[in-house]
């Protein structure tokens, strides 16, 4: 016999009266029928009705009160009628009143918490609030979603969701939820199914709740089988936080190649956005340009990822590119990077790649600046007033050499409207707002379809893994260059320009894509002496950004075989210096690099 104890019909009990709308409703059916089936027995032996008869007359008690009216030849019939009626009238009142206090609960819920489509997929979902969750959903990339790909915007608060549906009433292909993500237990927000994940270290946890989330979704695929593509960004802005996260990631995401997962830091994606909108090399640059300079006042984070980015890509025909940080701290900053990248102190670097230096006073005046450098200052504080009245300060100083001046400033500050109403007229230096872009995550997607070609190169010649199991160490050296192509796409057009017929911006744009397709299916095999001088300095250029980034990066020269564990690497030396075969690695990557461009016109 089966015997259910108190505290199961407890559990069941409350499962019925709390339940949704279907429980509720299959509940009351079954009282009703209970009901229905009761009175029939009753019919059938009290008052002699046969099976048919007693099943009307229980059926029609129930649903209809105006049935009570056929009794009144029967005293005994009348009682009992009219029991069941009233209970019928309670249950089917208590129902509708349950019913509707249901809905309308179920609609102030949609209202305050958000409703999810059944069955959503092929979504991108963005977990924040605030000022930084408005600056990202107003990013490009994400006004231009395809017009049958939904944006699910999370909050953690009904108050963030409030905020958030007031700033963004006129999009219509946006849903607002409330939801802590990492607890969606019936799985509302499709996030198996979704094409792309932006978590912002504001979404409402921490970064525990973070790994939490990443891994969730990773067990959820896997058991649906998902082999759609899924991009995962996860905004991580400390550091050194971010650099062991990366190899706990790479473990969450095992060798499933379906999952990409980057960490996002704002700081060195908007360092890499601004020198892509806004590039050092302002105007052409040859051999002739005694020097192209990069000034930064101040040490904010931003500062920070732009001083390692302007290392890694500002790499040009003349040489090296000087960066100056002005900073009350300099000498405890030129510790701190000392001892983070030793090798940018090589002789040969200083010479040839990146001259840096730290001041705690400087003045551009003592830089002693030529009409031909090529000059940006960059201004750093976390007091935006601060920044935009020493950014004021650099352009109407009227600096020989000086082509622009960067002003850090959150997405949402006023100073970038009014920076954009000012333009650059009546001669002024241009004024650029840079800083903690949300377009920046951008590049992201946008780089790694180059990279990936980079890497596969490698991977078909020398046997290397393939891209889905690169950690995020190697995917970063792939990034680089792709990084460095619109550089090189400058130096391209210079050196085409330059030549001895003058030609319009039309014919330098046609001459330069015929240039470059001709580049791409070049054969170092059988030397051209039209395009030897491209590949020549491009493939210079290009071992110039590999030692440098491999110098910001820790490594140092050394004889001898590669060291990883050491850092140690014998190619860091002057081009000429390579032997044939590491040079043939350069003219590899120029060839993916220049097909790439070719194909993509």
């Amino acid at each position: 016999m089966i015997s259910v104890s108190r505290a199961e019909w407890g559990k069941i009990w409350s499962s019925l009266i709390s339940g949704d709308v279907k429980t509720k409703l299959l509940f009351i059916a079954a009282v009703v029928l209970f009901i229905i089936l009761l009175g029939m027995v009753v019919a059938l032996f009290i008052f002699n009705l046969t099976p048919g008869e007693a099943l009307w007359w229980s059926w029609t008690h129930v649903l209809d009160s105006g049935s009570i009216g056929d009794d009144k030849d029967s005293l005994p019939r009348r009682i009992i009628g009219s029991v069941i009626v009233l209970v019928s009238v309670v249950l089917f009142g208590g129902a509708f009143i349950t019913l509707s206090e249901e809905a309308a609960r179920s609609a102030m819920d949609r209202l305050m918490q958000g409703s999810v489509k059944k069955g959503i997929s092929g979504h991108t979902i963005i977990a924040g609030r605030g000022t930084k969750l408005k600056a990202f959903i107003s990013s490009p990339k994400l006004q231009n979603l395809n017009k049958n790909e939904k944006l699910l915007v999370v909050v953690p608060d009904q108050e963030a969701l409030i905020e958030a549906r007031n700033e963004h009433a006129d999009k219509k292909n946006i849903c607002f939820v409330v939801d802590q993500i990492w607890e969606d237990k019936n799985n509302r927000l499709g996030l198996d199914l979704s094409k792309r994940i932006l978590l912002l270290d504001n979404f409402g946890g921490d970064t525990g709740d973070m790994l939490k989330t990443i891994v969730k979704i990773r067990q959820m695929r896997k058991e649906a089988g998902n082999q759609n593509r899924l991009i995962l960004y996860a905004e991580v802005n400390d550091r050194t936080l971010a650099n062991g996260l990366r190899m706990i990631i790479d473990e969450i995401k095992g060798d499933d190649p379906t999952i990409d997962i980057h960490i996002l830091n704002i700081s060195d994606a908007s360092a890499r956005f601004a020198l892509r909108q806004h590039p050092l090399d302002s105007k052409p640059i040859g051999s002739d340009v005694p020097v192209v300079t990069l000034v930064i006042e101040g040490w904010t984070p931003f500062a920070q990822a732009f001083f390692w980015q302007a290392i890694r890509v500002a790499h040009y025909p003349s040489k090296p590119t000087r960066i100056i940080v002005r900073h009350h701290h300099a000498d405890d900053i030129k510790t701190e990077v000392r001892a983070i990248a030793p090798g940018l102190w090589d002789p040969w670097c200083v010479k040839h790649l990146v001259e840096i230096k730290f001041a705690d006073q400087l003045s551009l005046q003592e830089l002693n600046l030529s009409s031909k450098d090529i000059v940006t200052v960059t201004v750093c504080f976390d007091d935006a007033d601060k920044s935009f009245s020493k950014a004021l300060q650099y352009r109407d100083a009227k600096q020989t050499g000086l082509e622009q001046v960067f002003v850090e400033l959150p997405d949402t500050s006023g100073y970038r409207e009014t920076i954009s109403i000012m333009g650059s007229s009546n001669g002024k230096i241009p004024l650029y707002p840079v800083g903690a872009s949300a377009q920046a995550f951008e590049l992201a997607e946008e780089l790694d379809e180059l990279a990936e070609k980079i890497h596969s190169h490698y991977q078909n010649k020398y046997n290397d893994v393939e891209w889905s199991k690169l950690d995020e160490v190697k995917r970063a050296w792939n990034r680089s260059p792709a990084d460095h192509i619109y550089v090189k796409m400058r130096i391209i057009s210079t050196i085409l320009e330059s030549g001895a017929e003058k030609q319009s911006k039309d014919d330098l744009e046609k001459n330069l894509k015929k240039l470059i397709n001709r580049l791409a299916d070049y054969d170092p095999e059988k030397p051209d002496s039209s395009l030897d001088k491209y590949f020549d300095i491009l493939s210079r250029i290009e071992h110039d950004r590999w030692c440098a980034e491999k110098y910001a990066d820790g490594w140092t020269y050394a004889e001898g075989p590669k060291n990883n564990a050491l850092k140690h690497n014998p190619c860091l030396i002057p081009y000429d210096d390579l032997p044939d075969n590491e040079k043939s690695k350069d003219w590899e990557t120029m060839k993916v690099i220049l097909d790439h461009i070719k194909q993509n016109n």
